[in-house]
């Protein structure tokens, strides 16, 4: 721990059953919305990528692909850090007038910062076309410019209501609306045969059209949101960090990690040609699907870490993290058994059989994608418990081994280079959050509640895929497989005795999210709670 962060007291009580289904409810409430846009922003980006991927030639995917990693990642440096610092500051601030202070600060910065970054970009896209040592990729920067100030503004929106708890702006503009009118655009581009052209053009206005949505809807809806959001009167100083320290430190940090995420991609551009970045750019699309399952309830749990350091509530803290591993580990775990053990049937599926040279990249970027997400929402827990500077060590270390990893290895295995580069370096960056705060605050994942369940469900599906071999065109059988693992998983949770009362409520408000009632489940699921369930986590197995 840095001097300059917070040291908590742990010296507090126990969690109060009232408070703990508060958090559970609201966990339940938002990662229930947030997994349904997931699954939207997966499928629509699917299909929108897909369809470009077969309409056009493999060296024009592969700049596409180079053009949307290097525009996501300049999203983020571009956003200053904003987006997490502001959710964290109105999470943490009781005060009403402070909190109109805070958005008007932020939104000024946010404009000022998209606008100048969205003119850097544009100006410079010849210049970063040569970088990569293909002209044609000038138009793909360029019009991919006013995109990014866009994907800005529209970030830092969601956030305010993410500092309020709530997550469904960023569910409907960012993870539904925005994907949907790409594919709507990219769909009406081929039917006009504007060819790749139009489909650039496609995805700068889609980002403009959902920018302008989620603009008007916080115009009509933050004001009174901000009014009332329950706070409490007063928040534990030792947790209080400055707006312009979490700014400043967030904005290395996820430029860090964003530099991570795409630097093994943009290394690759360097030493090969587009049409092995677009074999590997298939391979890492499969790849972080893990990253944007999870992503669901990373986004909830920042606030809600938050809401519970400020009130010093670390029994708290340390049942909904093992809670909310577990369900990550239940939504994940079936995609990581397809993806890797039936890495060519996955590819052909999704992309055509040009891309089964991606099979063996496909596995490693696989296998790390999933250690990452299983260990729990630690980088969330580090920016909401007030410890960015940790975060951003952890996401340097991150990088340097991407870097040094990619420049050592892509020149001599490509796309597999470059697979372990990233993987090396995402498991660090995971792992070392968690490391930190398990040695503050001993929040780790490692219970008997969610290893047993994990180990029962691999120990159950490891052989059901190895002897069920599914051939490129058994598309059926994929999902079907798919099918049997979410069983599994979610059996296996009662059947090794591992309910908790936390798991009750975060059903219960996903049940009423969903507007589904299923009285014998919840009957089923009271029968099968964990011996202690109701515990705190030290006491518990």
């Amino acid at each position: 721990m840095t001097a300059s962060e917070p040291v908590p007291d742990l010296t507090a009580p126990p969690s109060t059953g009232a408070g703990l289904d508060r958090t559970m409810a609201t966990l339940g409430s938002g990662t229930a919305t947030l997994v349904i846009s997931t699954a939207a922003f997966v499928v629509l980006g699917f299909l929108a990528r897909v369809t470009i991927a077969r309409d056009v030639s493999l060296e024009q995917w592969g700049e596409f692909s180079l053009g949307l990693a290097l525009s996501s990642l300049l999203a983020i440096v571009i956003a200053l850090g904003l987006p997490s610092a502001v959710s964290r500051a109105l999470s943490y601030e009781p005060d009403l007038l402070a909190r109109r202070r805070i958005v008007r600060i932020t939104l000024l910065a946010s404009l000022l910062s998209a606008l100048a970054g969205t003119l850097v970009v544009f100006a410079a896209a010849g210049t970063l076309a040569r970088v990569f040592h293909d002209s044609g990729l000038t138009v793909v920067f360029e019009l991919f410019a006013p995109a990014i100030g866009f994907t800005v503004v529209s970030t830092v929106l969601a956030a305010y209501f993410q500092g309020l708890e709530r997550v469904a702006p960023n569910a409907l503009f960012n993870m539904a609306l925005n994907p949907a009118l790409f594919l709507a655009f990219l769909a009406a581009a081929l039917v006009l045969r504007t060819g790749f052209l139009g489909i650039l053009v496609a995805y700068c206005v889609s980002a403009g059209v959902a920018c302008l949505a989620i603009g008007l809807y916080t115009w009509s809806r933050l004001p009174p949101a901000l009014q009332a959001s329950p706070h409490a009167n007063e928040a534990d100083p030792t947790g209080r960090v400055s707006l312009l320290a979490m700014t400043i430190t967030l904005f290395g940090a996820a430029s860090l990690n964003l530099l991570t995420q795409f630097a093994d991609t943009l290394i690759l551009g360097i030493y090969r040609t587009t049409s092995v970045v677009g074999l590997y750019a298939a391979g890492m699309t499969l790849a972080r699907l893990f990253l944007a399952g999870a992503s669901s309830l990373v986004y909830i749990y920042l606030p809600v870490s938050t809401r519970l350091r400020r009130e010093r509530d670390f029994d708290g803290l340390r049942r909904t993290y093992v809670t909310s591993a577990r369900w990550v580990t239940v939504i994940t775990l079936p995609v990581f058994c397809v993806f890797f053990f039936d890495p060519a049937a996955t590819l052909a599926f999704v992309f055509g059989t040009n891309y089964q040279g991606g099979v063996l990249a496909l596995r490693i970027l696989t296998l790390a994608g999933f250690f990452s997400v299983i260990i729990g929402p630690a980088n969330a827990g580090l920016s909401g418990l007030g410890h960015p500077m940790a975060n951003m060590a952890s996401a340097g270390t991150s990088l340097a081994l991407n870097i040094g990893l990619s420049f050592a290895l892509i020149p001599t295995w490509g796309l597999l280079g470059a697979a372990v580069a990233w993987s090396v370096a995402r498991v660090a960056y995971t792992g070392l959050c968690l490391a930190f705060v398990w040695h503050v605050y001993g929040m780790t994942p490692f219970k008997g509640r969610f290893t047993r369940p994990l180990v029962g469900s691999l120990a159950l599906l490891t052989p059901v895929f190895l002897l069920l071999p599914v051939a490129p065109g058994s598309f059926v059988m994929l999902l079907v497989l798919v099918a049997v693992g979410f069983a599994v998983c979610l059996l296996m949770i009662p059947a090794t005795r591992s309910v908790e009362h936390a798991d009750l409520v975060l059903y219960r408000s996903v049940q009423r999210k969903l507007g589904l009632r299923l009285l014998w489940l919840e009957g089923y699921l009271e029968s099968h709670q964990a011996k202690g369930g109701v515990l705190p986590t030290s006491q518990a197995a």
